[in-house]
């Protein structure tokens, strides 16, 4: 795992440099059906992926973003957008109990059952909170989402456009065969 992480981190100053900025695309009434956003699509398509390919989504809390990654013909992750975390409650360090309004860290797996049509936040994705390791540790709570909108009580929220977008590439990317989609959720960079 150790050496995912570090792979990832390598990738990532390679490939914030070259970042252009990317519009989101207009909110759809369709919510999630909506075609992915093409400036998207041509990043990933300008880094050797494709708007099917394989996705990793990583954030960091301390510095409020999310990012989208998607696995090019080499098999390997390249950087296609940093998304600005609009909103989450806590503070850094893992989610304990249910109700503490904290937050997830950790190592976390999203599967086509945790992505949410119907959200009350506009769309959502469910982190996987708790894992495996988080009950081993006695840690408890529930629907601990990534989500639009700019509120939380425990949640990611990146607002609506973005979440679209995000939304987007994490369906497609799983109606192309993508099992599970990893998450990973650091206190900072």
């Amino acid at each position: 795992m150790l050496k995912v992480v570090a792979l990832l981190a390598s990738l990532c100053s390679a490939g914030c440099s070259t970042m252009t900025t990317v519009g989101y695309s207009e909110i759809s009434p369709k919510k999630g059906m909506a075609s992915q956003n093409p400036q998207l699509v041509k990043r990933a398509e300008n880094e050797g992926s494709g708007a099917n390919a394989p996705v990793l989504i990583r954030i960091f809390k301390e510095e409020k973003q999310l990012e989208l990654w998607r696995q090019d013909s080499s098999r390997k992750y390249v950087l296609i957008h940093t998304f600005d975390i609009c909103h989450y409650s806590g503070g850094l360090g893992p989610k304990r109990a249910q109700g503490d309004r904290q937050a997830p860290e950790g190592f976390y797996t999203i599967t086509q059952s945790q992505l949410n049509y119907n959200s009350v936040a506009y769309l959502s994705m469910d982190t996987g909170y708790p894992n495996l390791r988080d009950r081993s540790n006695g840690y408890t709570g529930s629907a601990l989402m990534i989500h639009g909108g700019c509120s939380s009580a425990g949640c990611y929220a990146i607002e609506d456009r973005p979440m679209q977008d995000l939304f987007a590439a994490v369906r497609d990317a799983m109606r192309a065969g993508q099992r599970e989609v990893q998450l990973h959720i650091f206190p900072f960079r």
